[in-house]
């Protein structure tokens, strides 16, 4: 990979983790908010923090984080976007109920490691089939 290839990843890179802990605040805040303020149960709470944060990073990956982009239609991007960040979805899902029902962890600190989980996936994956 030459000099300027790797220097513009990891400038995309760096632009991404600054995108994603914008969405991680929205989606955190949403979670927390409708499980302690609403009586909402974590996991329904978490579906719905899922999708702020999934509109809050895609507004950012398109207008700042990634510089090329594959598809011209953005509804079509959009759909691939959200088809791609509901894998991830499943796997916080699945990360966020194991730690809290099976590993006993309060569902704020799941929600933390789960995102941590799902965070590099979530790059490849963009990267890969959405922007060059």
């Amino acid at each position: 990979m030459a000099a300027a290839s790797r220097g513009r990843l990891t400038g995309e890179f760096v632009r991404y983790f600054a995108a994603g802990c914008l969405a991680f605040g929205g989606d955190f805040l949403t979670l927390v908010a409708l499980t302690e303020l609403a009586g909402v149960n974590y996991l329904v709470s978490n579906l719905f923090g899922f999708g702020c944060g999934l509109l809050i990073s895609y507004l950012l990956c398109v207008r700042w984080v990634f510089t090329r982009r594959r598809l011209a239609v953005p509804a079509q991007e959009f759909a691939v976007f959200t088809l791609l960040a509901l894998v991830g979805l499943a796997l916080n899902e699945g990360v966020l109920w194991l730690a809290v029902e099976l590993a006993g962890q309060h569902y704020a600190v799941a929600k933390v490691m789960a995102t941590g989980a799902v965070f590099v996936l979530n790059f490849l994956m963009k990267k890969a089939v959405l922007f060059r």
